[in-house]
Order: structure tokens, then sequence, then C-alpha cells
């Protein structure tokens, strides 16, 4: 059977980084996508919240920075953000 993927190009893929911490109980509780939303999010919080602590963890991605990331959709994104405040409150 060919691999679905060409090895060599994933490989090369993987070798430059970008990776998203994806956190199985996130996704148990809110959804595979809006894990993977807030997994960024909290990356991003917690390494400008080290890099630049006068911060206090705030970021902004713009949409399209955050499908770049993530492979989200604009309105994914937005489901996502919503899934999270409708399931544990704002």
């Amino acid at each position: 059977m060919e691999p679905f993927v060409d090895e060599g190009a994933a490989l090369q893929h993987l070798g430059q980084g970008g990776f998203i911490k994806f956190h199985l109980a996130l996704a148990e509780q809110l959804g595979f996508k809006a894990a993977l939303f807030l997994g960024h999010a909290l990356y991003w919080s917690r390494h400008l919240g080290k890099k630049e602590p006068q911060r206090g963890g705030w970021f902004f991605m713009t949409a399209r920075q955050w499908e770049d990331a993530t492979g989200l959709t604009a309105r994914e994104q937005a489901s996502a953000s919503t899934a999270k405040r409708l399931r544990h409150g704002p």
C-alpha cells in the first residue's frame, strides 16, 4: 500500500517546527476544534508571559494568523471561542 503522504516531505515539514500543544482533556470537554484553539492560546499566553512579563500573558493574533497557525477558519475560530463560553461561562 502506498503511503498517503510523501514521507520525505512530511519529515521536512515537521522539522520546520510549528507544533501546537494539544490537550486531550480539553478536547473531551470542549471538542477538538475548541481544544486546538485554546491550546494554541495557552501556548502564546505562557510563552509571552515568560518572554515579556509586563504583558501579563496578553497577546494579539488576527484571524488569518490563527488560521495559518491552527488551520481553523475564522468561522471555526468563532465557534471554538463560543463553545468555551457556552460550556463554562464567560
